[in-house]
């Protein structure tokens, strides 16, 4: 790899090899194809847990030591500030695990999301993303979602700890074990965005098929009805659309493999946010009303990787469920020209998008859209007039 020019196919191959490391594909997966590689034969196992027992020992790690190290890690001279300590601490450490425990439970699940979008790729090719123009366009676009967010936070995360070693060792110590379960979370979350955007690629490829169809019946009205060239583009259109409906099938089910695969991680991972972002509000509260001119900066700083991530991650799957549900309109305005073939083609294709629309969902709990921000936003809001009467006991240099 090269590490000062890298080319695109290597920091794709790297975002999935960070991706393994972390311990959610426990599978060997080509970086460039996504073909699932070293699956056995006549009953053997594919999967390995290597990387997910890594994981789970340093998460346990940090959980051992902020046990040990209880007094220098939580903030003990304020029992609200202590609690709101322990649930930013602990909601991190039983995501971490849930995430670990869920990649085992469904590794099977994971697998055939694979195995659907290789089969995608070889026996639907007009859609399949593999080696096309569809493809590198979202790797870009992932890519940069990917290193952006990573470079961003590690910019943030290195100008807040040497911010608040200078004058807050708790806090520091606070920082050095919860990093990990951080980055933890961080990555599951863009791994999810990864498997949208994924599945965004494919939808446009059918979004422009259709319009493609679209322009293809427009010209047979220029044509008479009953002229062999028109007959020809119908049935064309016909046996396209009917190829199409199948592409869609194939991609609605990667999209409940997705969501079963990951559905109660996604859970855990907004309420984890949830919790550590009102928990730094609260902080930010705290050092307003005492008017203390240190760590104010460093307690926003912390709220920036968290939301930045859940914003993220609300774009992408709007986007994704925008192009899907561009399909009914654009299949109702296609001209039929009076072919009853089309009518019930279309009709049924219509049917199965607005009976079975590409969804992403943390197991029926809520569904992840632009919804999510008013209830993440509410919730907060609760959480700070729950606990802002608590602060008169305030002591007199808070965290």
């Amino acid at each position: 790899m090269n590490l000062l020019c890298p080319s695109m196919d290597q920091l794709y191959r790297l975002a999935l090899s960070l991706f393994r490391w972390c311990g959610f594909v426990p599978f060997g997966l080509d970086g460039s194809s996504l073909r699932v590689q070293n699956q056995t034969h006549h009953g053997g196992n594919p999967f390995t847990f290597k990387w997910i027992i890594l994981v789970v020992c340093i998460c346990l790690v940090d959980v051992v030591m902020a046990a040990i190290f209880h007094d220098s890690v939580f903030f003990l001279e304020y029992a609200v500030g202590w609690i709101n300590d322990m649930f930013k601490f602990g909601s991190l450490a039983l995501t971490v695990f849930i995430i670990e425990a869920e990649v085992v439970a469904q590794r099977k699940t994971q697998l055939q999301i694979f195995e659907g979008l290789e089969q995608l790729g070889e026996h639907r090719a007009r859609v399949g993303l593999l080696n096309g123009a569809k493809y590198k366009q979202f790797i870009r676009r992932f890519l940069w979602k990917f290193f952006g967010y990573l470079v961003f936070t590690f910019a943030i995360e290195m100008k807040l700890i040497t911010g608040i070693m200078s004058y807050n060792l708790q806090w520091t110590y606070t920082w050095l074990t919860a990093i990990s379960l951080q980055t933890i979370n961080r990555m599951r979350t863009l791994f999810y965005i990864f498997y949208i955007d994924l599945i965004r690629a494919q939808c446009e490829v059918i979004r422009e098929e259709l319009l493609r169809l679209g322009d293809m019946m427009q010209l047979t009205k220029t044509l008479p009805q009953i002229s062999s060239q028109s007959q020809t583009i119908t049935r064309q259109v016909s046996k396209t659309l009917i190829f199409l409906k199948g592409c869609y099938t194939d991609l609605w089910f990667i999209s409940f493999n997705v969501n079963s695969s990951l559905g109660w991680s996604t859970c855990f991972i907004l309420t984890c946010n949830f919790v550590q972002v009102s928990c730094d509000f609260y902080w930010v509260y705290l050092t307003v009303h005492d008017k203390a001119s240190d760590g104010y900066t460093e307690l926003l700083m912390c709220i920036i990787p968290a939301t930045t991530l859940f914003i993220t991650l609300l774009y992408s799957a709007e986007s994704c469920l925008k192009v899907s549900n561009s399909f009914g309109p654009i299949l109702h305005e296609m001209p039929k020209n009076d072919q009853e073939i089309l009518y019930k083609i279309v009709y049924r294709f219509t049917n199965h998008v607005f009976h079975q629309p590409i969804r992403f969902k943390a197991h029926s709990l809520f569904d992840v859209n632009y919804k999510l921000l008013k209830m993440f936003l509410t919730g907060v809001v609760t959480y700070m007039f729950i606990f802002m009467p608590f602060s008169t006991d305030l002591p007199d240099s808070p965290k």
